[in-house]
């Protein structure tokens, strides 16, 4: 019984949904099966010259890339952490999620369902219809999924004679042909990663450029009635906290300056700051969005480096959830509330050293301060940055933003400070995992975070690889594995102990199925490491049996 009153529409500040129930009955009326699906409402349109629109609200598409997979768990990821990996990019506005380069996993989508997250869902390869097949009816009511996709880059060559080949072509066919007659109701557009096949005959829906942000006006006018898409962009790289680079070491660093030959800075790409015409996926109406290579970092594929790293630099975020230096832009222009940042620490250099800073703010205009002296008040370029060179004195420097060029009062500052040498270990529950209580057979996990700091409490930010934290927890539970961010650190993810990278590492715990543990228990995790105070932080177990995983 569907009803007649207006159902409210899935968006992406108020993800509404809905539950379906299918019951079956025999001849004599007794219930047989019972099925529930949950679905939402919603109206996805895009434009060749005016972008997206959902609900017919014009809408950016602030999208990342990412793979499947997170540290100590390789592509196992538990169903109850997806919700934990959506919000991690939604923390600096990113509000659509591209499934490189796979069918994603079931909850995932349902993450991104319930959180109000945008989905690029992306079938593997091409020429493999019946895949293709399986992944629209599977997520054909998932609310969140907006585009299709065929194929990304090198897997869109389907008989190993190239994209354009004519089997190559003729498979991608067959494929948007499956699209469109499994899914023909929702407004979903069919696209690829694909640069080859962005002709004024295209038989893509939504034209997918690859990268190539210099070109979005001249595809624009090639292929003028068709909606357009940054469908891979950036691959901007950095590691958190790094000030030089050092590619023998594997370091790249913090500022936004790094990109390999094809792709371009965050500023660059988005926003067009050193690009013709100043062509970027924000200053351009008529680009649908994008999606940044990469949301989180991942194993494999160092660029720039080689070894000694294990694990990328592209990541808006580092591998263990921590922000770097450049999350801090997307948060900016991004998510548009107020943001002030500046960045790199004001710890360990020499005094009279020289220290580049920089300022990533949607404040109109910024000024920085050394030790309470001003040594410049500078407008800030929209999505660009500010950037000072100041000696370095102990003490502190701090950033204050102002909400119109001229006035005299700031309307929020942010300040770094000269701290002093690591004393204890502070931890705490990072990003809300566990927070409200740990599954008590096994099927969730809490999220340890652990800060080095001085006498005064403050993170002490340098690479203190000597540092070694180790996770103990109490008989009712285990440690799954450690990270810390540091694409070049070669210890085990699955270890109970990892060393510091910039002032911190963070741990997974959960609760072990056999301890019998029961609504209320606690599990306690204490933190230690040689010289330093001790921390503990308790999680709370709640009762939960099942065969599903939950978000």
């Amino acid at each position: 019984d569907v009803g007649t009153e207006p159902m409210n529409l899935w968006s992406i500040a108020h993800p509404s949904l809905y539950t379906l129930t299918t019951t079956l009955y025999n001849k004599e009326g007794n219930i047989l099966d019972i099925s529930q699906i949950n679905f939402g409402c919603r109206k996805a349109v895009f434009s060749a010259n005016e972008g997206f629109f959902l609900n017919d609200v014009p809408t950016k598409i602030l999208g990342v890339a990412n793979h499947q997979d997170l540290p100590s768990f390789g592509a196992a990821v538990p169903d109850s952490l997806q919700a934990h990996r959506v919000k991690a990019m939604q923390a600096f506005g990113a509000n659509a999620w591209r499934t490189a380069h796979n069918c994603p996993s079931s909850a995932l989508l349902d993450a991104a369902d319930k959180l109000g997250m945008l989905v690029w869902d992306e079938n593997h390869k091409n020429g493999q219809t019946e895949e293709a097949a399986t992944l629209v009816r599977r997520d054909r009511n998932h609310p969140s999924v907006i585009i299709w996709s065929i194929c990304n880059e090198a897997l869109c060559n389907a008989d190993g004679n190239g994209n354009e080949s004519p089997a190559s072509m003729k498979a991608a066919q067959e494929i948007i042909d499956t699209y469109h007659l499994l899914d023909p109701l929702m407004g979903r557009m069919v696209s690829a990663n694909q640069n080859g096949w962005d002709t004024n005959t295209t038989f893509l829906d939504l034209v997918g450029v690859d990268y190539a942000v210099e070109t979005y006006d001249a595809v624009h006018e090639l292929i003028p009635n068709k909606p357009i898409i940054s469908s891979e962009t950036s691959s901007a790289v950095s590691d958190r906290g790094e000030i030089a680079n050092d590619y023998d070491n594997g370091i790249v660093k913090g500022y936004d300056t790094e990109a390999p030959s094809w792709g371009s800075t965050a500023q660059d790409s988005w926003g067009g700051v050193n690009v013709k015409a100043s062509q970027g996926i924000l200053t351009r109406q008529f680009v649908s969005g994008g999606f940044t290579w990469t949301g989180w970092d991942y194993k494999g594929e160092p660029t720039p480096t080689s070894w000694p790293s294990v694990s990328s630099h592209f990541g808006i975020i580092d591998s263990a959830g921590f922000w770097k230096d450049r999350t801090y832009w997307y948060s900016a222009w991004w998510k548009r509330d107020r943001e002030l940042y500046i960045f790199p620490s004001w710890t360990g250099y020499d005094e009279g050293e020289q220290v580049t800073i920089w300022s990533f703010s949607n404040f109109p205009e910024v000024e920085l301060y050394v030790n309470s002296a001003s040594v410049g008040r500078q407008p800030m370029p929209t999505y660009g940055h500010v950037q000072w060179t100041v000696e370095f004195v102990p003490g502190n420097i701090e950033i204050r933003g102002y909400n119109a060029a001229g006035d005299f009062e700031a309307a929020k500052t942010f300040k770094l400070e000269t701290v002093g040498n690591p004393v204890a270990l502070q931890a705490s529950i990072m990003d809300d995992v566990g927070a409200e209580g740990i599954n008590s057979d096994g099927s969730s996990v809490g999220k340890v975070m652990v800060e080095v700091v001085d006498s005064e409490g403050r993170v002490v930010p340098l690479q203190e690889k000597s540092i070694i934290v180790e996770f103990r927890v109490s008989d009712n539970a285990s440690i799954v594995g450690c990270a810390n961010g540091n694409p070049n650190d070669h210890d085990s993810d699955i270890a109970d102990r990892r060393s510091v990278y910039h002032g911190n590492v963070m741990a997974w715990v959960r609760v072990n199925r056999v301890a019998n543990s029961r609504d209320g228990d606690e599990v306690r995790v204490t933190v230690l490491a040689d010289g330093l105070e001790s921390d503990v932080i308790i999680f709370k177990v709640r009762d939960h049996t099942s065969s599903n995983q939950e978000i």
